[in-house]
């Protein structure tokens, strides 16, 4: 299994590049292990042995000029910039109901991807997947989306060419994007960053729909915002 943690934020011009010049003080990956009561609702008698390799992705530092004596940027564009990705949850009984992001309130954000289950599963959340869903920032009606215009947006900039679900090629049951960073190409990643939901500390983020079937449902909300130097959203736009 191969894991991809992302610093960068843009390929294109290295933005959100953590820069470290000191060979004492580099910086590390923390990474948990989960407890195998986690894993297995019954653990086996001799668990499995776990090997992490880590493997760095990054640039070395350029020269000052290059060979007519044009100067080279030594540092990535926005040089501080940082993309974060946190997560919040709350579990929602069938009908109508409303929830609150909170998470990136105050920042740039990039992407929202809502995780819908019941009792821990995705299959048998997403038939209740509200049908349409608003997103509201405030005042303005961000969508109002229904379920199956919401899967084709996602099939086409993603590549879902499979019909079959949870399967390779194919959707993922109870798994819902936002993206706001497709103003350059065609697929999603490749932006200018004019597109980002800038917000500000009280702004209000709401999540709204009816939920179908019955009882307790799970909504997981991944919120990814990026933090530019000074929290100043035009110096993202000004570094491309």
């Amino acid at each position: 299994m191969v894991l991809y943690l992302p610093i960068e934020v843009v390929g294109r011009d290295a933005l959100g590049d953590v820069e470290n010049k000191s060979s004492s003080s580099s910086f590390k990956v923390e990474v948990v292990l989960a407890a195998s009561t986690t894993i297995y609702s019954t653990s086996p008698t001799t668990l499995g042995t776990v090997r992490m390799r880590v493997s760095l992705d990054g640039y070395t530092e350029p020269d000052a000029a290059d060979g007519f004596g044009r100067p080279l940027s030594q540092a990535p564009p926005a040089a501080g910039t940082l993309q974060y990705w946190t997560v919040e949850d709350d579990d929602m009984s069938a009908g109508n109901a409303t929830y609150l992001i909170q998470n990136g309130l105050g920042y740039s954000l990039r992407n929202i991807i809502f995780h819908f289950t019941k009792s821990g599963v995705r299959s048998t959340a997403d038939p209740d997947w509200p049908d349409p869903l608003t997103l509201s920032f405030g005042k303005i009606q961000l969508f109002q989306r229904y379920t199956t215009l919401w899967q084709s947006r996602m099939s086409k900039v993603y590549g879902l060419t499979n019909t079959a679900t949870d399967a390779a090629g194919g959707r993922e049951l109870g798994i819902y994007p936002v993206w706001f960073t497709q103003d350059f190409g065609f697929k999603p990643g490749a932006e200018l960053r004019n597109g980002y939901l800038n917000t500000k500390p009280g702004n209000v983020l709401k999540w709204s729909g009816t939920i179908g079937g019955s009882g307790t449902h799970t909504l997981n909300t991944l919120v990814n915002y990026v933090i530019p130097p000074g929290n100043d959203p035009m110096r993202l736009r000004a570094s491309r």
